[in-house]
């Protein structure tokens, strides 16, 4: 959803920036920023796409055993009642950059509010804040070990996420101001 937000908002300044070029050089519409737009068109497309899919992978993991053999720290697993340990509390990148599919996951579904317009453009802040508690609350762990390197794996893929989603808004702006100043 990140994503789809990310492609809009660049396609948005793309256009911005494509109509002062053309009203520049006299309605000509330049080749780079008219690729430009073919490639966020096809990005969008993607993130359109994705978010399906992603509802699909995420029940797939959403209906995962999550009681498997052996002991399990009794302070997880027990909703609203779990006892959240001071080394399971901090910031969740996986959350905050993932958020739906780490919600399903985890089986936390505030991170579903991620769909809900203006809304979202902050969730992944809340997200971040108390995914470690609400992923502790709704899932049973062996340790905090096994909690820390389940969240590991997400952190990873969640600020790669964020950084290819900063980048996308960023970029079309860097590369405007930059073709602007040439052009100018």
């Amino acid at each position: 959803m990140i994503a789809l937000l990310v492609v809009l908002l660049a396609f948005a300044v793309l256009n911005i920036i494509l109509s002062g070029f053309q009203h520049a050089v006299g309605g000509v519409e330049p080749a780079l920023l008219s690729g430009g737009n073919y490639f966020l068109s096809i990005a969008g497309l993607v993130s359109v796409v994705a978010v399906p899919v992603g509802f699909i992978v995420g029940a797939v993991y959403a209906t995962k055993d999550n009681m498997r053999e052996g002991e399990y720290d009794g302070r997880s697993g027990m909703g609203g009642a779990s006892v959240v340990p001071a080394e399971v509390r901090g910031w969740n990148w996986g959350a905050a950059g993932l958020s739906y599919l780490w919600g399903y996951y985890y089986r936390s579904w505030y991170s579903l509010l991620v769909f809900v317009p203006l809304v979202n453009i902050i969730w992944w802040v809340v997200l971040g804040i108390y995914g470690n508690q609400w992923a502790w609350e709704k899932n049973s762990w062996r340790s905090v070990e096994e909690f820390q390197a389940s969240q590991k794996k997400w952190r990873i893929w969640g600020i790669i996420s964020l950084i290819i989603s900063f980048i996308a808004v960023l970029a079309p702006m860097f590369f405007g101001v930059a073709l602007g100043s040439l052009l100018g």
